[in-house]
């Protein structure tokens, strides 16, 4: 279990780049379906991130059982999450500052194992803990494998294995994930 630093003070890997609309994590994404996640190192040294969202504020995310939050937005957050701690890692990998240009950009590839869902997560959880770490950066190929869970109060609910892949952005892409799109 990642010990929790004062947060508030650290700035979140998608604070970095405010253009991106990403469903899961963009914070660019202003509609009622977007999470808004916010990433940042719980131990460096050992590549884990943590993520702590609220589902009150995510009333779109309930699943058909009253009070539980649905199982395909819980894989969005680990998947969202693990995308940023392979972006971060590989900029530690690189010995860059993160968000420094060239920008380093993961997709999910698949799911490395099935997502477990070992208890109903629930949706009156004041948060709901996000914790991400890497398993395995290939430096070559780009690829990274990671291991993410939800955590409420200490005890696990969901986990799953993410392997995640490098692309190269476009000069469009680019310019979209650090400017948010205008409104005229």
């Amino acid at each position: 279990m990642i010990e929790v630093i004062d947060m508030k003070k650290e700035k979140s890997f998608q604070d970095y780049f405010p253009g991106n609309g990403c469903a899961g994590c963009g914070p660019a994404n202003k509609t009622a379906h977007g999470h808004r996640i916010k990433t940042r190192w719980g131990s460096k040294p050992a590549l884990e991130t943590i993520c702590e969202w609220k589902p009150a504020l995510h009333p779109a995310c309930r699943a058909g059982r009253p009070g539980t939050l649905h199982g395909g937005c819980a894989i969005s957050l680990m998947d969202c999450n693990s995308i940023w701690t392979a972006i971060a890692a590989r900029y530690e990998f690189e010995g860059r500052p993160f968000g420094s240009k060239p920008i380093i950009y993961y997709v999910t590839a698949g799911l490395k194992e099935p997502c477990k869902f070992i208890r109903p997560l629930p949706l009156d959880a004041d948060h709901l803990t996000i914790l991400s770490k890497v398993m395995e950066m290939h430096e070559k190929s780009g690829t990274c494998v990671l291991y993410s869970e939800i955590v409420v109060k200490g005890i696990k609910y969901a986990e799953t294995g993410v392997i995640a892949v490098r692309v190269k952005p476009d000069k469009k892409e680019n310019w979209g994930w650090i400017h948010p799109t205008q409104k005229k």
